[in-house]
């Protein structure tokens, strides 16, 4: 049996020795946000079309409004349409840094998000041995942020 005292003790020393974990950020990455823009001016259009067609408004402008409103619909669906979307983004900061300023439910909470995971065991010294490893939500964030990076063609 380990005290959770000492328990507590050799994690924060095994965290504060690996500068490798870089912290991310969960984002939204907004896309082009054409869709609004688009279905605007589609009710532009379906607009001055019921208004000279159905409620025979006479307009002298009204092909010149209708012809631009057709450019700019065209303009807006031909372009490529990026949907939102959210992406793990690295901090810049690591782990080892910023455990020594976060209170007890930060750091917890943290370790349950990334899978933290440890095994201990008191040796025939009396100290603790601890084995840590980062459970796959935090592998896999690393690994699709790697994908992500532009490498030069060989």
């Amino acid at each position: 049996m380990i005290p959770m005292a000492d328990l507590e003790a050799a994690v924060d020393d095994w965290i504060t020795g690996h500068p490798t974990f870089e912290i991310t950020e969960t984002r939204v990455i907004h896309g082009n946000g054409n869709a609004k823009q688009l279905a605007n001016v589609g009710q532009q259009l379906a607009d001055l079309t019921e208004e000279h067609y159905v409620r025979r408004i006479v307009r002298d402008d009204f092909h010149e409004i209708m012809a631009r409103l057709q450019t700019e619909y065209d303009r807006l669906a031909g372009t490529e349409r990026e949907t939102d979307r959210i992406e793990e983004i690295g901090t810049g900061r690591f782990l080892s840094e910023e455990w020594p300023q976060w209170d007890e439910h930060t750091r917890r909470r943290y370790l349950q998000e990334h899978g933290f995971r440890f095994s201990a065991r008191r040796n025939a010294g009396g100290t603790i041995d601890l084995e840590g490893t980062p459970g796959e939500e935090y592998l896999d964030q690393v690994a699709d942020r790697l994908r992500k990076i532009p490498h030069p063609r060989s």
